[in-house]
């Protein structure tokens, strides 16, 4: 995790010193989202601590992560998730996310494959 934090990657929330969250925001996804115009940011791994749920971190992150994709000049904030898991699907749907389709998906690397998963898509407007 340290080179991801050290490319820019990979970004640590702290409460009072004491790390509560992460995240990770690329410029391309590919692997989920396929071929794209350089129109949005794309959050994956947002996973906050136990301690701190339920204290709105999450979101608050989420909209973090949407400024900073603007400050780019990109336009959407897009993720993906687990197809099947509805509570986090319904969780984005409530911090203003459209469902833009689902997609099943492989990844190959280090000679073994893993998946298929079923992923839903999301995306909000940033600008």
């Amino acid at each position: 995790m340290q080179a991801s934090i050290d490319r820019g990657d990979t970004y640590v929330a702290s409460v009072a010193g004491d790390p509560v969250a992460t995240l990770s925001i690329y410029w391309e996804d590919p692997v989920f989202w396929g071929a794209r115009p350089p129109d949005a940011g794309y959050l994956h791994r947002l996973v906050v601590a136990r301690r701190a749920a339920g204290q709105g971190v999450g979101a608050r992150l989420i909209d973090w992560a949407g400024a900073h994709i603007a400050t780019q000049g990109r336009r959407y904030l897009r993720l993906d998730c687990g197809a099947q898991n509805t509570s986090i699907r319904a969780y984005y749907e409530r911090l203003s996310f459209q469902h833009t389709g689902d997609v099943e998906v492989t990844i190959e690397g280090a000679g073994s494959t893993e998946g298929p998963w079923g992923a839903s898509l999301y995306e909000r407007a940033v600008a």
